[in-house]
C-alpha cells in the first residue's frame, strides 16, 4: 500500500467504529487485499498453505477492526494491521515446524551492542524490534530493505538460520550478509540518534 492508501485506510477504520457497516470493512479488505496476498506468497511455499495463510489474515483484520482496535491508542490503524498481518504469518510458519511457544531472542546479545540511547533498562521486545526495523528503513539500501526486515523478523521470532533459507529459499551466503547489514544498520542507528521512536 502506498502512503495515500494507508491514510485512507485509517480513515475507513474510524468510519466503522462510528457505522459498522459491511461495506466499509469490505472497502477496507479491497485496499489490503494486494499486501494480505503479498505476505502469503512471502512466508509459505505451498499454493495451499498461502490460500489458508491469506485467509486467516483476512479473518484476523475483521477481527482487529472489529474488536482489537481502539480509535483512542497511540499507534494509526494501518499501523497495528500490518504488524498484525507480519505476526501472524511468522506464527502461521512457526506451527509448521515446530509446536512451541516462540520466544524473542535477547536483542542486545545478539547485536552484542547493547541497549540504543534514550532507552531505558526495562526496554520492552517490541520497542526494540520496531527500533530495528527502522534503523533498516534509514540506513539500509532499499534494493535490500524487504529482504532484510523478513529475516530479522524471522530470526526474533526464533527461526534458526537453516529454517530460515528452507522457508525463503536462500543461499548460505544471503542470509549471512542480511544479518551483517542489519547489525551495521542498528550500530549505525544507536550512535548516530537519528532514528526517532515517536513518530
Amino acid at each position: 500500500m502506498d502512503r495515500s492508501q494507508l491514510k485512507e485506510v485509517d480513515e475507513l477504520a474510524l468510519q466503522y467504529k462510528q457505522i459498522a457497516a459491511e461495506k466499509t470493512f469490505t472497502a477496507i479488505l479491497n485496499i489490503a487485499e494486494p499486501d494480505i496476498v503479498a505476505f502469503s506468497r512471502r512466508y509459505t511455499i505451498e499454493r495451499e498453505d498461502q490460500e489458508d495463510l491469506a485467509q486467516i489474515l483476512r479473518l484476523d483484520l475483521f477481527h482487529l477492526l472489529r474488536d482489537r482496535w481502539k480509535v483512542d491508542g497511540d499507534k494509526s490503524f494501518h499501523w497495528i494491521m500490518l504488524r498484525q498481518f507480519k505476526n501472524k504469518c511468522l506464527n502461521f510458519c512457526k506451527k509448521g515446524i515446530k509446536e512451541s511457544e516462540v520466544k524473542f531472542i535477547e536483542m542486545d546479545r545478539f547485536f552484542h551492542l547493547g541497549t540504543p540511547p534514550g532507552f531505558d533498562d526495562k526496554l520492552q521486545h517490541d520497542d526494540l524490534v520496531e527500533f530495528i526495523h527502522k534503523a533498516i528503513d534509514t540506513y539500509t539500501s532499499p534494493i535490500f530493505q524487504k529482504k532484510d526486515h523478513i529475516v530479522i523478523d524471522m530470526t526474533i521470532a526464533g527461526f534458526n538460520g537453516r529454517e530460515i533459507k528452507e522457508r525463503l529459499n536462500y543461499m548460505p551466503n544471503s542470509l549471512t550478509s542480511s544479518l551483517k547489514r542489519t547489525k551495521m544498520s542498528y550500530k549505525r542507528a544507536m550512535f548516530s540518534g537519528s532514528v526517532n521512536m515517536k513518530t
